[in-house]
């Protein structure tokens, strides 16, 4: 699996991107993030709501089993579980960077 993300906007405007590869992780930190995928898109129902100024947009591209899917929400449609992923995402990219 292969998560790429971008968070952008915010009083800053500054743009963070991760992609994460599970197959470059830990056996322990791939489940990790297999779950978070899991419980941030339960489904395909997920609605972006019109963007308002200094609030984030949150990208993500999920790709496994030759699928990719595309999501995009922001500070008002954000969940505390695709906030959970956005944050590990971008802790684990880097971490990996360094």
């Amino acid at each position: 699996m292969i998560v790429r993300h971008e968070r952008s906007g915010g009083y800053a405007g500054i743009t963070v991107k991760a992609d994460v590869d599970s197959d470059t992780l830990s056996a322990k930190q791939a489940n990790e993030l297999k779950e978070l995928v899991e419980k941030a898109f339960p489904s395909d129902q997920l609605q972006k709501k019109k963007t308002m100024p200094d609030q984030f947009n949150y990208e993500f591209s999920i790709e496994d089993a030759g699928k990719t899917q595309t999501y995009q929400v922001n500070d008002q449609t954000i969940t505390d579980e695709i906030r959970a992923l956005s944050k590990w995402l971008i802790a684990t990219a880097q971490k990996k960077s360094r």
